[in-house]
């Protein structure tokens, strides 16, 4: 992504610990990690001081500041816990403020459930892990105006624990 955004800002929606937002600014990008939590985004910022983080809501995305658009929009494993109601707005959302042949990824789980997870490493929490289908996805973000689109759908990692298949999808702005 680094690379493909050339020198256009990077930005990664639903940054949580800012891992991702970190790797692309030592990747070379004008990185920024976007959370809707105040709390992640103080994590993020102790954890990678070498990204901006933000904090903000990823289905208002806007431009940024200083350009006509992204260079990139990176939702890796952001949109885990939208239903696939809201799937439509959220990546045309996302793919609005792209420049010019910029880049929207995504990183989901594929499947047509809802996961609850009540413990999480060590933490009592209450999550919904929705699982989206991928040709669903495919579609809508063509749908969203976006071409060159790529994608691969894999089975779970179990020797990494996963228990999920995976989709990933890469798509340009014309």
């Amino acid at each position: 992504m680094a690379d493909l955004a050339g020198d256009a800002p990077v930005i990664e929606v639903g940054t949580g610990p800012g891992h991702v937002a970190a790797f692309l600014a030592e990747a070379g990008a004008d990185a920024t990690g976007l959370d809707l939590s105040p709390e992640m985004v103080d994590e993020a910022r102790r954890r990678h001081p070498t990204a901006n983080y933000e904090v903000g809501d990823l289905r208002r995305l806007l431009r940024p500041a200083s350009r006509d658009g992204w260079g990139a929009v990176v939702a890796w494993y952001s949109l885990i816990h939208l239903a696939a109601s809201e799937l439509p707005e959220a990546i045309a959302t996302l793919a609005r403020p792209l420049s010019a042949s910029g880049w929207l990824v995504l990183a989901l789980h594929a499947g047509a459930e809802v996961i609850t997870v009540r413990e999480w490493l060590g933490h009592e929490v209450d999550l919904d892990f929705v699982l989206h289908d991928p040709a669903d996805v495919v579609a809508i973000v063509e749908r969203a105006g976006l071409r060159d689109v790529e994608w691969y759908h894999r089975g779970p990692l179990t020797g990494r624990g996963e228990s999920t298949q995976r989709l990933y999808v890469l798509a340009r702005k014309p």
